[in-house]
């Protein structure tokens, strides 16, 4: 186990924990909220924000090779277009949420020389993903003030990263690998080698999601002047492909196999309404991590995960 995998774990576990009793809680011990008195709406949210990636090791290079492919953290950014329609009279809603994230490009290299052996590599990756989400919310009392929506839903994913390869290796002993019939030439240790080209690693899939919406005002002169308390917590479980595209001379076949993705995020944001205004302006913190969501393996097949944190901003119109 990495670092990296040691450090990224426990807060895997606590998001996944908190957002199972969170939800739990909601759906089995909250009463309803009585909405009764409110006439049908409609809720248009759209918003964007930084993203800090962090990621596991991807290989851009033969795993025999003493080359560094430690995936690094980067940066980004999101944007995010959010619609809920409230029919009034039913403690119910339905919702649909779109989220477009990119990773600025990375570009790094790396080598390895000793008196028997060199190698070099260098890799240019660009990362985009797109989840959406239809859900059906059930609204539940949490006291005083405050209310909440348990919602369940589907979620569709795609995650993709395009990466920029070239990589060469030489040895002392020289050779080709023509005396090895039936293997491939940049995976046979001790022979010289370069290629270029690009490698695509991709996932796409689809499953439940099951999340929960808090919103409470503040109290005394912070609740006069029309600020509020806004959380989100969700959990999805994906199920599609994870491939990996070579279009690099030497390298192995493209491969797809099944992926269980477990998809999980919080939020925590403080929310404005100008008086009695038909809109209110958000500003909060996000956390999102995909498990096992790419295939980041060279000669053969290894689960790669991503995490994504940062601030974000958001308005929210309600129509009428």
């Amino acid at each position: 186990m990495t670092i990296r995998t040691r450090r990224r774990a426990p807060l895997r576990s606590r998001l996944l924990g908190g957002a199972s009793a969170i939800v739990l809680a909601g759906a089995l011990g909250m009463p309803l909220a009585a909405y009764a008195d409110e006439a049908p709406s409609f809720n248009l949210e759209i918003g964007g924000g930084y993203d800090s990636y962090s990621k596991d090791s991807d290989s851009y290079a033969p795993e025999f090779t003493p080359l560094d492919s430690v995936g690094r953290a980067n940066e980004g950014f999101n944007g995010f277009i959010a619609g809920t329609f409230r029919p009034g009279s039913m403690p119910y809603n339905f919702s649909g949420h779109v989220t477009y994230g990119r990773a600025s490009t990375e570009s790094f290299s790396t080598s390895y020389s000793s008196a028997k052996y060199a190698a070099d590599a260098s890799d240019e990756q660009d990362e985009h993903y797109i989840l959406a989400d239809l859900q059906v919310g059930r609204d539940i009392g949490l006291g005083g003030a405050a209310r909440g929506t348990v919602s369940v839903g589907v979620r569709d994913a795609n995650y993709q990263t395009d990466s920029l390869v070239s990589f060469s290796t030489s040895s002392k002993y020289g050779g080709q690998s023509a005396s090895l019939p039936g293997k491939v030439q940049a995976l046979v240790p001790g022979a010289d080698f370069s290629t270029t080209g690009t490698i695509s690693r991709s996932f796409s899939g689809l499953g439940p999601i099951v999340s929960m919406h808090v919103e409470s005002p503040f109290s005394g002169r912070m609740g006069d002047m029309g600020f509020s308390f806004e959380g989100d917590v969700f959990v999805s479980v994906l199920f599609g492909d994870a491939k990996v595209d070579f279009s690099l001379p030497g390298s192995p076949a493209d491969r797809s196999e099944n992926h269980t993705v477990t998809d999980f995020g919080v939020s925590l944001a403080l929310a404005w309404r100008p008086g009695d205004g038909p809109f209110r302006i958000k500003v909060g913190y996000r956390a999102e991590g995909l498990s096992d969501v790419l295939d980041g393996g060279f000669t053969s097949a290894r689960d790669s995960s991503r995490y994504m944190d940062g601030p974000f901003a958001s308005v929210v119109w309600r129509f009428p």
